[in-house]
């Protein structure tokens, strides 16, 4: 569950839905993030082709407003984490 939703997996073009618990465990200064899967996932051959069409990725901030999330890329992916790369406006004021 991803803030109390159940997350949808796609798994050899069917859905499925799954109890995975998704969580973060590490975010690098240098913008890598490292997800968790709390049971091993289906991992596609094309993860580092993914889009916002199959990962909704979002940044807010309550202290800077003006550092926008502009790209971000699925560097590594296996059955048990994902690590993805955030591009950010200005990277110096993100912390």
């Amino acid at each position: 569950m991803v803030n109390g939703k159940r997350v949808i997996v796609k798994k050899f073009d069917e859905e499925a839905i799954s109890n995975v618990v998704v969580s973060v465990r590490e975010v690098s200064s240098d913008g890598i993030v490292i997800v968790r899967f709390s049971e091993p996932i289906y991992v596609p051959l094309n993860y580092t082709n993914f889009t916002s069409k199959e990962l909704d990725i979002t940044y807010q901030s309550n202290l800077n407003k003006n550092v926008t999330l502009q790209s971000w890329n699925v560097t590594n992916l296996d059955d048990s984490y994902m690590e993805i790369a955030l591009k950010f406006s200005d990277p110096t004021r993100v912390s």
